[in-house]
């Protein structure tokens, strides 16, 4: 999720990528990922338009809005914009997803590794399972529930 925002970043920094996932990701994500959208909405209307199209949004409701909004006033020659802040409160909501029920109690943790190179980490709790599934190319090739009181380590 992170990769493919950054993509559309053009004139921003790119959003900080994750090695920890934890109680606080998806709202640290959330803040990011809206700031930086919307910096780049208003940086490319400004070389435009000369002046800002977007308004700041704090949550997937309000990117939609803000979306429609722009949409009304400026119809297809903001497409782009749209799509981006509609894209970015999809992607919010998805990481909402991922990290839900994630805290800070200290649990086991599950380790998922690709490729000895990108490391993803989760908080469970001692009774807590999980299902864990692989996607290639948005295809699940394989999936398993996982109770961390029985493996250590999950490939």
């Amino acid at each position: 999720i992170i990769e493919t925002t950054n993509e559309s970043l053009e004139n921003v920094d790119d959003i900080e990528t994750i090695d920890d996932i934890d109680g606080n990701t998806a709202d640290r994500l959330q803040d990011e990922i809206f700031t930086q959208v919307v910096e780049e909405i208003n940086t490319q209307s400004q070389e435009i338009l000369g002046e800002d199209i977007a308004d700041d949004v704090d949550t997937p409701e309000e990117a939609r809005q803000e979306a429609d909004e722009i949409e009304e006033e400026y119809g297809n020659a903001a497409e782009e914009a749209v799509d981006g802040l509609n894209n970015s409160a999809d992607n919010i909501e998805e990481i909402h997803e991922l990290t839900e029920g994630v805290d800070d109690t200290g649990g086991d943790r599950l380790t998922v590794d690709a490729n000895s190179s990108t490391e993803f980490t989760a908080d469970l709790g001692p009774e807590e399972t999980t299902t864990m599934a692989l996607y290639l190319d948005d295809d699940n090739v394989a999936e398993k529930t996982v109770d961390p009181d029985e493996v250590e380590t999950y490939c």
